[in-house]
C-alpha cells in the first residue's frame, strides 16, 4: 500500500486534474513521464482518497475565475502578475494563484521562475496535509527549507505588525444572499467569493447580537516580510501592499 504513495508530485497532479474533472485514463496519460507512471489501480487507489476530501476543502484547487479574483483573498491589481506567470494553456487553481502572489509579495526580487518553483512546492505540502500523507523525513520539500529560499531565514516571525482596531468577525452567506448593510461600516473588510458561498472578514461592533457568527478575532497588518506559512486556524488576507492575519478568539498571534 505504501508505494502507492511513493511519488508526491504525481499525487498532487493527479489532484489538481481530478478536481479539474478529469478521468482516470486522461490523468494517467497526463501525469506519465520519463520517471514512469503509476498503474491504473494505483491511481485508482488515489483517486478513491481524493473523494475522501471534504470538497470545501479541495475548492481551492478549482480553476481559477478572473472575474472573481477581488472576492478571493486577492488585490484586483495581482491579476497582471498572475497572468504573466501562468505559462500554461490551463487556468492556474486559486491555491497556486494565492501562493503566487504571497511568495510574490514576500520577496518581491524573486524571479518568475522561483516564484513557479517555490509555489509547486508550496502547493505539494498542503496537498499531502490535506490528503494526510505522511512524506519521510528525508524528502527534501518542508515548510523550513521552502521559507529559507524566500528569504526569511527560517520561521515566521510575527514581531513586525501593526493590531487592527476592535475585533473582528468572520460571517458565511449563500451566493444568492444580499450581504446586510452593517458589513462594510467601519475598519478592515474582507470579502471572499467562492462557488460554494462567500465569506466576510468585518468589523463585528455593528453586527446586531442576534445574528450568527464568529465574532472576536483580532486582526494584524503584518510586514511585507513576513507571510505565515503555518496558518492552523488562522486566517490570512493578501492585498495589493500589505498582508492581514486574523485569529481567532483565544489564540495566540
Amino acid at each position: 500500500m505504501a508505494r502507492q504513495f511513493a511519488d508526491p508530485r504525481k499525487i498532487s497532479y493527479a489532484l489538481d486534474l481530478y478536481v479539474r474533472g478529469g478521468k482516470l485514463s486522461d490523468i494517467r496519460d497526463r501525469i506519465t513521464s520519463h520517471n514512469g507512471s503509476p498503474s491504473l489501480r494505483t491511481l485508482s487507489g488515489w483517486l478513491s482518497r481524493f473523494r475522501r476530501i471534504d470538497c470545501d476543502k479541495i475548492l481551492e484547487d478549482a480553476p481559477i475565475k478572473w472575474r472573481y479574483i477581488g472576492f478571493n483573498g486577492l488585490p484586483w491589481d495581482s491579476a497582471s502578475y498572475l497572468v504573466k506567470l501562468n505559462t500554461s494553456e490551463d487556468l492556474p487553481s486559486l491555491r497556486r494563484a494565492r501562493w503566487w502572489w504571497r511568495i510574490h509579495t514576500t520577496d518581491p526580487h524573486l524571479s518568475d521562475s522561483e516564484v513557479i518553483t517555490i509555489v509547486d512546492d508550496c502547493v505539494l505540502l498542503e496537498h499531502m496535509e490535506l490528503l494526510k500523507i505522511d512524506l519521510s523525513s528525508s524528502y527534501p520539500v518542508t515548510w523550513e527549507s521552502i521559507w529559507k529560499k524566500v528569504g526569511s531565514g527560517g520561521k515566521v516571525d510575527f514581531g513586525a505588525q501593526t493590531p487592527l482596531k476592535g475585533s473582528y468577525a468572520v460571517c458565511t452567506f449563500t451566493l444568492d444572499q444580499e450581504l446586510p448593510v452593517w458589513i462594510g461600516s467601519d475598519g478592515f473588510v474582507s470579502i471572499t467569493r467562492s462557488d460554494f458561498g462567500v465569506t466576510v472578514i468585518c468589523s463585528d461592533s455593528d453586527i446586531p447580537p442576534d445574528v450568527l457568527v464568529s465574532r472576536g478575532w483580532i486582526g494584524y497588518r503584518l510586514d511585507m516580510s513576513n507571510v505565515s506559512i503555518n496558518l492552523e486556524d488562522k486566517l490570512l488576507v493578501s492585498t495589493s501592499d500589505s498582508n492581514y492575519l486574523f485569529c481567532p478568539p483565544g489564540s495566540s498571534n
